[in-house]
């Protein structure tokens, strides 16, 4: 079979590769995926020592170094994978992972090498050899399995050990990427050349190993922002007050997972009551020797080093009884606790109360759910034993403590639990601001914050993560030292909890109780309740109301849920992934939510091709994962959320490559996406595409479907042409698809030829606009009834229609957007509505109307052209209203949108509104300027469009004195118009002529062209 870690053809039935020695083993046997660190160490020249002696010597020797060796890994928390030759491979976080599984490594190696020096010494009087060792350490995630009866792991990581191993010199320890980032603040280590080696495209670079950082940060020492913790600081400062004052043990446990802020509250308090105490600080461990007393063998230290040697028996006193506990205590600081559990507590006791003979105390022991039983005896003898001085016992502990010892949280006189909670999305962001204020733009900081779930350990992390990615170019995702900490919560649940957790992680984020039985395997699901109950105390998910009031929970944060599925295997994901959409299609719950069920048949896809990129299964589940976003796909174009709609039909046309007349079949809808967001240049390949394709099928419905998407392009862009272009496409689908019957096409194709009469054919244009909303309604097709609301609407605007009926026709379509619950087409309504208001003279109304629909279209992105739009009305009405510098500044907004969306028909509305509007304020020059800009450029003929832009040509020309000009463009100006029912535009254009014939003296001309414009604007009803 093929090696997984270096792509070797072995023999069958191998157990490990003949070329790298890495485990082979049947995908079958996966169990997990984890991030593991592994260790390979090799003997230097051991075939020409093995030359010189005799075999059973040669046996002797290498069991000594073998059995050494292992020792030391295990002593570490590693284990032995096996041993090659006299290679050993050594393997941290398997069984069991870890968070310092890296460090833990690096410290194994290190001993190693100690371990070997002692080695030495005998081998060299017994044999007269010396045995050199090279150390590779790497890490990074692998499969693990079981194999006759063994652990094993597989996988690239177990690889490049070896190559770092063999990279290194006699007794050097060469580290890779992943393992030095988790451990470079605990360890000395110097960068060497990148090591060049094979199956591997770049070099990798690598670390020379020299030793254990003495500058190691400790958990709890002060540094970085305090954000959102006041009353539980206050919680804590009252206790230390009320020890104080009443001489007496108080204890204080802050119970958190692990970066929440337990270590920097403690810092904070000891940092606050440090003139006025004595604070001792202990740490526990999670392995090692000695560690049922390292806290205690901490402060010991901690106190001679402060004080010089001797110091513990000042404290304590110099008589026979305080210099035996003294010793004690000294033995345990060295790592060999002398004397029963009784005895050691009763001495600590009586060290701490004479440390509070002189001043108040506070004891700090951090990371007590590492503590053995021995320290938690010791720590509640010390509350409830010690009297009459002023002691604070603060204690810090993961959820994990209150697992081991369940009556810590039993009520006692003196002594609280206190719960850190995640820091509130207001408080993240301040800390987020206060760590990295100029490095992280808004959209920046709020995808950190919605990550890190309120873990300041996480903030912090992400947010340095996206720095150096910013300076780097590069990013590797969730932080290593985050990626660590959360394997190790995940890999120390039982197998069923964590089994419940791995289905919810295939379900996303957010759960439904419901949902979740149906993943769940039977002999786990009747105890389901317990083990949901167990991972909400231990912080992993939290309840929350569901749909309808269901049972329902969510996890504490994205990156504990993305930590769960990584450990899962590939097999299992897709199996998992393909069964909940079955389950999600077959629901019942009203329309399939089509997005969810291409997304887990998507993921399974991408699981399956991971794992076997020849399946020939594989066709068949991109083919449904690629129609069920094609359908999801098309919902979002419906409800104008463009940006959505464009992800999801380009994962949908990807998928669907394998069927290529489905593919043809949704081109057309990603045209139509592309246009809406805007992306006008991937529009025309798309339009391209299709079009090729579609003619190579002969399939000539989807080729008209292209065309009359494209064709909306084509107008925004206000192309030479486009009106007769999307006529004649326009008009050759209503003919193919009137052949067909096919309601939901006919109206996209008469919803086209309206657009494409409007600028000329008014009473044409909303006659074709109905016509769509008929076929759109018989169809039942939401996207083109929202599409028809929109463009119906605005056509009415600017016909005869008086505005009292517009009114009425928009606040229909607000109605029938908020039955559906269509935000953008409640919102388009309302747009219509702030036109009916600003021409009823409801000024102040329509500018909250206006507020209103930018709110709703803020929370749609891609709806550039829209937005502008909002803008250009409220500038008109600040025109009307006599207030032209307030009209400024918003044309010059929605020039700026509709420049950002590619709509120069638009933008040509803004500019010439811009125009009036510096001819209000007198800046001559500045309207000059825009208006002969527009001037050399070509523009679609548009009746309304061309008759606003000769009336702002007319008033520039009389105010540079050229009457006769200005007569003759604006007469000019309303000829366009006259007839046509552009009747408001009309208007205009009279009552600009009007001006200009009452400053030429004719007076009467100028009362005849007012009252026709104020007829005008009567039969308008503005």
């Amino acid at each position: 079979m093929n090696c997984p870690s270096c792509a070797a053809v072995n023999a069958p039935g191998a157990r490990f590769c003949s070329t790298c020695g890495s485990a082979l083993v049947p995908a079958e046997t996966v169990e997990r995926r984890k991030t593991v660190t592994v260790l390979f160490a090799d003997l230097v020249e051991s075939s020409s020592m093995a030359e010189g002696l005799d075999p059973e010597t040669l046996a002797t020797i290498l069991a000594s170094y073998f059995g050494a060796m292992r020792k030391t890994l295990e002593r570490h928390g590693g284990t032995v994978e096996k041993f090659i030759g006299d290679a050993v491979v050594g393997l941290f976080g398997v069984p069991v992972l870890h968070e310092d599984d890296a460090l833990r490594a690096v410290r194994a190696a290190l001993e190693m090498r100690t371990a070997l020096a002692r080695l030495n010494d005998d081998l060299g009087l017994r044999y007269g050899v010396r045995l050199a060792a090279r150390i590779g350490i790497n890490t990074g995630e692998v499969a693990v399995g079981t194999g006759a009866g063994e652990s094993l792991a597989l996988g690239h990581p177990v690889n490049m050990a070896a190559r770092l191993e063999q990279a290194a010199g006699p007794d050097e320890i060469l580290a890779g990427p992943a393992t030095y980032r988790l451990v470079h603040g605990s360890v000395g280590a110097q960068a060497v050349e990148p090591i060049t080696v094979k199956g591997s495209r770049e070099p990798i670079p690598a670390w020379r190993i020299v030793g254990l950082s003495e500058n190691a940060p400790r958990g709890w020492q002060a540094g970085g922002l305090f954000v959102g913790r006041d009353a539980e600081l206050h919680h804590v400062r009252r206790a230390f007050d009320e020890a104080v004052r009443d001489r007496a043990c108080v204890t204080v446990t802050v119970v958190a997972p692990a970066g929440v802020g337990k270590s920097r509250l403690a810092a904070e308090v000891t940092a606050s009551v440090a003139p006025r105490a004595r604070v001792l600080l202990g740490r526990c461990v999670p392995y090692g020797e000695g560690l049922g007393y390292a806290p205690v063998a901490d402060i010991c230290r901690q106190l001679e080093a402060e004080e010089g040697s001797g110091a513990l028996e000042r404290i304590l006193g110099q008589t026979a009884d305080g210099t035996a506990v003294a010793g004690r205590l000294r033995a345990t600081a060295q790592g060999a606790a002398d004397g029963s559990p009784e005895e050691m507590a009763w001495s600590f006791r009586r060290l701490v109360e004479a440390v509070a003979d002189e001043r108040p105390v506070v004891v700090v022991f951090d990371d007590l759910h590492w503590a053995e039983s021995v320290l938690l005896e010791l720590v509640e003898y010390l509350a409830v034993f010690s009297v009459g001085r002023p002691v604070l016992l603060l204690c810090l502990a993961r959820p994990d403590l209150l697992e081991i010892r369940p009556d810590w949280v039993t009520p006692r006189r003196r002594s609280t639990v206190l719960r850190l909670d995640p820091l509130s999305p207001t408080e993240t962001e301040g800390l987020l601001v206060g760590l990295h204020e100029a490095s992280l733009d808004a959209d920046e900081r709020r995808q950190i914050v919605d990550a890190a779930g309120g873990v300041p350990l996480f903030v912090e992390q992400l947010a340095a993560l996206r720095v150096d990615a910013a300076a780097t170019g590069s990013s590797d995702g969730i932080p290593p030292t985050i990626r660590a900490l959360l394997g190790a919560r995940v890999d120390g649940l039982d197998r069923d909890a964590r089994t419940v957790l791995e289905r919810a992680a295939i379900v996303g984020e957010a759960v439904e109780h419901r949902r979740l039985v149906s993943l769940v395997p039977d002999p786990v699901r009747s105890a389901l309740g317990a083990h949901l109950k167990t991972l909400i105390r231990r912080e992993f998910i939290r309840p929350e109301r569901g749909v309808a009031g269901r049972d329902a929970f969510r996890f504490n944060h994205a990156l504990i849920r993305d930590a769960v599925y990584e450990q899962m295997p590939r097999r299992l994901r897709s199996e998992l992934h393909e069964r909940y959409a079955a389950v999600i299609e077959s629901a019942g719950d009203g329309d399939a939510p089509w997005e969810v069920i291409g997304h887990h048949i998507e993921a399974a896809y991408h699981q399956r091709l991971a794992l076997a990129p020849t399946d020939p299964t594989l066709a068949d589940l991109a083919v449904r994962a690629g129609t069920a976003l094609h359908e999801s796909g098309r919902r979002a174009v419906a409800r104008k959320e463009s940006r959505r709609a464009v992800e999801l039909l380009s994962r949908a046309t990807e998928l669907l490559r394998p069927d290529h007349s489905r593919r043809v079949a949704a081109l057309p809808d990603l045209i139509v996406a592309l246009v809406a967001k805007p992306d006008l240049v991937e529009a025309d390949r798309v339009h391209a595409e299709a079009v090729a394709a579609s003619r190579e099928l002969g399939d000539r419905t989807s080729q008209l479907r292209a065309e009359v998407a494209w064709s909306v392009s084509q107008y925004m862009r206000d192309v030479a042409g486009w009106r007769e272009q999307a006529a004649q496409a326009a008009q050759q689908a209503i003919d193919h698809f009137s052949g067909l019957a096919d309601d939901a096409d006919l109206a996209q194709a008469w919803l086209l030829m309206g657009s494409a009469q409007l600028g000329a054919d008014v009473p044409a244009a909303i006659e074709s606009l109905k016509r769509a909303q008929v076929h759109a309604q018989r169809a039942d097709d939401e996207a083109t009834q929202i599409s028809v609301w929109d463009e119906l609407g605005g056509a009415m605007l600017i016909a005869r229609t008086p505005y009292p009926e517009v009114l009425e026709f928009m606040r229909r379509e607000v109605a029938w957007a908020r039955l559906r619950g269509i935000p953008f087409t409640e919102a388009d309504g309302t747009l219509g509505e702030a036109y009916g208001l600003a021409a009823a003279g409801e000024r102040q109304a329509a500018r909250e109307a206006l507020e209103r629909v930018r709110a709703v279209f803020a929370q749609l992105p891609g709806l550039v052209t829209q937005h502008g739009e909002t803008f250009t009305l409220e500038g008109f009405i600040e025109r009307e209203a006599g207030d032209p510098a307030a009209a400024g500044p918003l044309y010059r907004r929605a020039m700026e949108l509709f420049e950002q969306g590619g709509n120069r028909r638009w933008w040509r509305n803004a500019v010439v509104g811009l125009a009036h509007t510096l001819l209000d304020l007198d800046r001559v020059e500045e309207a000059s300027s825009l208006l002969d800009d527009l001037a050399a450029q070509t523009f679609t003929a548009s009746v309304r469009a061309d008759s606003s832009q000769l009336t702002a040509e007319s008033r520039l020309a009389a105010r540079r004195g050229d009457l006769p000009a200005a007569l003759e463009l604006a007469g000019r100006a309303i000829e366009l118009v006259a007839d046509r029912d552009a009747i408001q535009a009309e208007a205009h254009a009279r009552e600009t002529l009007a001006d200009l014939l009452a400053h030429s003296g004719d007076g009467d001309g100028a009362r005849r062209e007012m009252e026709l414009a104020a007829d005008l604007y009567a039969e308008k009803g503005y």
